[in-house]
């Protein structure tokens, strides 16, 4: 019989193979759980610790605050960005 290692990888290399073996096993629905609950914590751990990497800039002018949050509390200002964002990178549609 196959162990619980061997099912999780096998899934991801043959898994035509491994699903037509797991359904043979009588233990498909606790593997079936384990499966779940490895994958749930390996999410979660991913979604706790990914936030806490920095990002790496590599653009020019990346990591400057570009933060316009202040700028449309008023609409002239909300306008003049607006315009200038669209005077910067004018859109064409074929």
């Amino acid at each position: 019989m196959k162990s619980f290692a061997a099912y999780y990888l096998g899934v991801v290399v043959r898994p035509r193979r491994t699903f037509d073996a797991l359904m043979q096993d009588p233990r498909r629905l606790q593997f079936g759980a384990g499966a779940l609950l490895v994958t749930g914590i390996l999410y979660t751990l991913v979604y706790v610790f990914l936030p806490s990497l920095q990002p790496v800039t590599s653009a020019p002018g990346a990591g400057e605050d570009v933060s316009m949050a202040g700028d449309f509390d008023k609409p002239k200002a909300a306008i003049a960005v607006y315009r200038s964002v669209r005077a910067s990178a004018p859109v064409r549609c074929p």
